[in-house]
């Protein structure tokens, strides 16, 4: 079981590891696993305890070959159905070639439901390629991304995509401003849909605190429309960045970020906020208007390898046929850091 490797790497000082064991609540965790056509106007999501064990061990040196897996047991009560284990193989290398740096990449996400009937198991495939020349200050980055996600029990949701794009980093001692353009064609049930995607961020970094915001556009064309009512939040909680993967016969999406990160004495603090706001050319009362996503996490050393971990988080969505809904959690824990 994979919760179990990091205690066997420990002992190499090359390889990290860490074991996290959680406990906490969410107020509608099926919101994030059914497919908004199959919400009933008369059914209540209820809420469920969370126990969380996750664990992850790999060695990530700055050049050179790395690899990484990491895994997690998530188990709900009373409603069981979003139960869920998921494993995360990646690995890749980075070579110099002149004054450029060129990496190649690949990870893999498995996640098993083993208690939902309708079984939203699937397996998902990354890999990426890319190309970039480091300097102090500007920093070109080009690549292409491809991604293919299958789900054997329901064929009719899996799809494939691939996005080529191109990046550049002005980077100061106090700051950063990253700016991005690409383009992106998306396969599924045999119809194929393209977008332009263009994006531009940036970030002040202190010495006790760090603060970062972006802002990314979508236009969206063809493709087609049953995709709309896919989830934008995954299970646990996260942005599922599959929920723009599809045009969805066509759309226009506007997204904002905003994140902070603090070093008040002993503590850790990270928060982080996300609005999505997407006017589909269809005129499908299942797919989402809106979504919305906030969480605050705080670290604080037990002593010795023990770190005590809490998250508060909240997701929300609503769609075009004014449904929706608020999923409120949270969570607290130890963490087992040997490194």
């Amino acid at each position: 079981m994979i919760w179990l490797t990091p205690l066997v790497w420990a002992a190499d000082p090359a390889v990290t590891s860490q074991v996290d064991l959680r406990v906490g609540a969410r107020t509608q965790p099926e919101a994030a696993l059914e497919q908004p056509a199959e919400w009933e106007p008369t059914e209540e999501l209820e809420p469920a305890a969370i126990g969380i064990l996750s664990a992850q061990v790999g060695n990530t040196p700055e050049r050179g070959p790395w690899w990484q897996v990491s895994g997690s047991a998530w188990g709900l009560a009373p409603e069981s159905e979003t139960s869920l284990l998921t494993l995360t193989p990646q690995a890749g290398t980075g070579t110099s070639l002149g004054g450029w740096r060129s990496d190649v990449a690949a990870r893999a996400d498995l996640q098993l439901y083993p208690v939902e009937e309708s079984d939203p198991s699937s397996l998902r495939g990354e890999v990426l390629a890319s190309l970039q020349r480091p300097d102090d200050r500007w920093v070109p980055w080009l690549g292409i991304e491809g991604i293919g996600r299958v789900y054997p029990l329901q064929p009719t949701w899996s799809f494939q995509s691939v996005e080529p794009r191109a990046e550049l980093i002005y980077r100061r001692d106090a700051g950063w401003v990253r700016g991005r353009a690409g383009a992106q064609a998306n396969q599924h049930q045999g119809a194929v849909g393209t977008q332009v995607r263009a994006g531009l961020s940036a970030g002040l970094t202190g010495a006790r605190a760090e603060l970062w915001g972006g802002y990314g556009l979508i236009a969206a064309q063809a493709g087609t429309d049953a995709t709309t009512a896919r989830p934008p939040f995954t299970p646990i909680g996260d942005y599922a960045a599959d929920a723009d993967a599809l045009s969805a016969g066509g759309f226009l999406q506007h997204r904002l970020d905003l994140g902070t990160s603090m070093f008040l004495g002993d503590w850790t603090l990270r928060a982080s906020g996300l609005v999505r706001l997407r006017d589909s050319f269809t005129a499908d009362p299942t797919s989402f208007a809106r979504t919305g996503h906030g969480q605050l996490d705080l670290e604080r050393p037990l002593g010795g390898v023990w770190v005590g971990v809490a998250t508060l988080g909240v997701s929300g969505a609503a769609l075009e046929g004014g449904a929706g809904y608020t999923d409120t959690y949270g969570w607290v824990g130890i963490s087992w850091r040997p490194n």
